[in-house]
């Protein structure tokens, strides 16, 4: 049986955005064993209550829970909102901010505020339905950082407010509020009769309303309190450069540059391949199904960029490449070839740039010159075999690769029953510091979250955490309440300016007017965006890159082609080569598609065997220098 603990509350006769009860939690509240409220009549029991000494002062929970005692009325019915100023030190599976429910196989009553794991929750059961759904704010919180935290229900809608901002909406429909027969309720903890979940933590203030606030409104008690409270604010972790995916390891998608829109053209690069991506485009229809499933595996579908200074880089899945261009004329600076495909960007740290291949390795490269500095791999073998028409590793790099504490952490592997690793290599050596086996699937970028790395499952859609980490920072939340969905495929923020990418167009969309502040035409569906060093950049599944600026000119394309040079020494000498290959594959007819390793043949007969067959061509050359 579970029966979780809350408060007691009384109703005002009419509602009204004053609190019911509030409790303002300080030293001097703390009398005979009781804290009084600052509103209300109920008072709260503690044996060893312990408060902060500094400011803001707060309850230092964790040790025990507090339960209400003494008032008499009724709990809010029509509406309830539980309004808390909280630091989480701990993320446990469960943690009860403050609770009256109870939670038993199919009785399900009262309504609850705390946290699942690191994100804050709410629960309310309604006479109609007399059900409780755990509804979970999108963003996780940072250990060790304040935050105001606001659940409301108005007998339709279930709603999370995190520092003042609307996170989460559940449509539940339940009616007034069912409460259970035994009200025991609690402050601090999620407690029934046989376990007890503490908040790990501290509480400043709880608040409760008998109606369900605006939005508005508890904007405005955020801002009114918010200096009380140091780091309360999201901190933005860039200066204004962009070196790794979605500008820093908390994918924050979010710079500080305010770009003076409108932008103009001033470069686009087109690579020599457009990208090759590992997973096909989900189906257009589904049976069985009204709406047709969305991609979940779309992070090769363009080619993202990083860069500092003047330098980009990005890898190229169709080619195998690791590329450099300078950010000023989008020309290339310097390029190098891995042995299988690149699908995620690089990390730049302290002038090297790190870099994971669907060969097994990660690669650190100079970031000035492109030299290779050192590369390495978890696999104890370097087994390869065909994947997504391509010779790649066994156990391919496909989380790309996170620098946190000069160490390199980077997965390897995509199925369990096969291996799959998470590893760590000292930045400057390479040497394996840490490899590990897991048993599910990593796919897709890494993640600094909530003081872990956390990475993607590939398809599925759940993440799991690898690494813990010191947190030093309270880290934003991505905003898209304001770009059309037209503009789904790429989000980020340049200072309080949204920018979207869609199907062959760019938004830029003032985040405070919300007033359109710039459009451009591309080629492509750009399902990547990056702000370096003043610039807009913008790439597309068609393998093209664009610059933007402020500052007026010729747009200059670039073009990545290669000068076509047939490899024979003479006419009679392409016709010989020709001959004898057309030859060679009608002995076997039957054989002319699927997979061909070629070891010891010329340019010109693995030229002319691509012309005349559908095999996918793989050609071993000991010479590095040959290959380009």
């Amino acid at each position: 049986m579970r029966v979780v603990l809350l408060l007691i509350f009384l109703s005002c006769t009419l509602p009204g955005q004053e609190p019911v009860f509030q409790w303002q939690f300080s030293q001097k509240q703390f009398k005979g064993g009781m804290i009084s409220p600052s509103k209300g009549n109920l008072q709260l029991s503690s044996t060893k209550a312990d408060f902060s000494q500094g400011k803001p002062t707060a309850i230092l929970t964790g040790t025990e829970a507090l339960k209400v005692v003494g008032g008499e009325g009724k709990y809010p019915q029509k509406a309830i909102s539980v309004a808390a100023w909280v630091k989480a030190d701990k993320t446990p599976k469960w943690a009860g901010i403050t609770t009256l429910i109870q939670d038993n196989g199919k009785y399900k009553r009262g309504f609850f505020l705390g946290s699942r794991f690191n994100k804050f929750s709410f629960s309310v059961a309604g006479v109609k339905r007399q059900s409780l759904h755990y509804m979970t704010c999108k963003t996780p919180f940072s250990t060790g950082f304040w935050y105001y935290v606001v659940g409301s229900y108005d007998g339709a809608y279930q709603r999370l407010y995190i520092d003042g901002k609307l996170d989460s909406t559940y449509k539940s429909n339940g009616g007034d509020i069912s409460y259970p027969e035994v009200q025991l309720p609690t402050v601090g903890a999620f407690k029934d009769d046989d376990e007890t979940h503490p908040f790990h933590g501290k509480i400043n203030e709880l608040s409760v309303y008998d109606t369900a606030l605006s939005e508005e409104f508890i904007q405005k008690e955020f801002e009114k309190r918010k200096n009380e409270f140091p780091g309360i604010e999201g901190t933005l972790n860039n200066d204004g450069q962009w070196p790794t995916y979605l500008g820093n390891n908390e994918r924050q998608a979010a710079s500080p540059t305010e770009l003076p829109f409108p932008l103009k053209q001033a470069w686009s690069y087109k690579a020599r391949h457009k990208p090759a991506p590992a997973w096909p485009l989900p189906a257009k229809m589904d049976y069985w199904r009204e709406n047709a499933p969305k991609a979940r595996v779309i992070f090769d579908r363009a080619y993202h960029l990083v860069g500092q200074g003047n330098l980009l880089y990005f890898g190229s899945s169709a080619d195998h490449k690791i590329y450099c261009l300078d950010n000023r004329t989008g020309k290339e600076v310097w390029s190098y070839f891995t042995e299988g495909p690149v699908r995620l960007a690089p990390s730049v740290y302290e002038g090297k740039v790190y870099t994971g291949s669907d060969d097994g390795y990660v690669y650190c490269n100079d970031a000035a010159t492109g030299k290779l500095i050192w590369k390495q791999r978890l696999a104890k073998e370097d087994v390869r075999l065909p994947g997504n028409e391509r010779m790649i590793s066994q156990w391919p790099v496909r989380t790309g690769v996170i620098i946190e504490d000069k160490i390199a952490h980077f997965c390897a592997g995509l199925f369990p029953s096969q291996g799959v690793f998470r590893g760590g290599a000292d930045v400057e050596s390479g040497k394996i510091l840490a490899n590990l086996k897991l048993w599910y699937s990593a796919q897709g970028y890494m993640q600094s979250n909530s003081g872990q790395i956390e990475f993607s499952q590939g398809r599925h859609p759940a993440k799991k955490f690898l690494v813990t980490l010191k947190r030093n920072f309270k880290s934003l939340s991505q905003e898209m309440l304001l770009l059309p969905k037209e503009y789904s495929y790429a989000f980020i923020k340049a200072g309080n300016v949204h920018i979207g990418g869609g199907d062959g167009k760019i938004i830029a969309i003032d985040g405070t007017k919300n007033k359109v502040l710039w459009r451009a035409e591309v080629t492509g569906r750009v399902y990547s965006l990056a702000v370096i060093n003043g610039r807009l950049y913008a790439s597309t599944d068609e393998g093209f890159i664009y610059c933007f600026t402020g500052k007026a000119g010729a747009a200059k394309a670039i073009t990545n082609n290669i000068t076509k040079k047939l490899p024979y020494t003479s006419k009679s000498d392409q016709e010989r080569t020709e001959k004898i290959t057309r030859f060679l594959l009608n002995k076997r007819p039957q054989l002319h598609r699927g997979y061909a390793l070629v070891t010891d043949l010329t340019v010109k007969e693995i030229y002319s065997l691509c012309k005349y067959s559908d095999y996918q061509v793989i050609a071993i050359e000991n010479d590095a220098a040959k290959i380009d």
